[in-house]
């Protein structure tokens, strides 16, 4: 999630603190995600046992996966339209 956070933001983000924001949401969501996923994992065993883990394991890691990068895309998309905006604002001040 680090370095997907972190291409992601290069290749969308002009400002260093934009691209720091990003990567501050990024690593947020994958640690929420991933504490949501040892949650799932540890209900299942305690309801179905600790074989059922095996089932459901690799299917809540693609789910998380899918979670974050979705995640870091819409964070992105809305760090890019504020950043575009106080742009405008800068130079419509500048202008002045």
């Amino acid at each position: 999630a680090i370095m997907a956070t972190l291409f992601i933001g290069y290749l969308t983000l002009r400002r260093v603190f934009a691209r720091g924001v990003l990567f501050t949401v990024g690593c947020g969501l994958a640690i929420f995600g991933n504490l949501l996923r040892a949650l799932f994992l540890s209900l299942s065993a305690a309801k179905h046992g600790i074989e059922s883990v095996d089932e459901v394991h690799d299917a809540a890691g693609w789910g998380i996966l899918a979670f974050t990068v979705v995640g870091v895309a819409l964070a992105a998309f809305i760090i890019q339209r504020l950043e575009n905006k106080l742009r405008v604002l800068q130079e419509q001040s500048a202008d002045e």
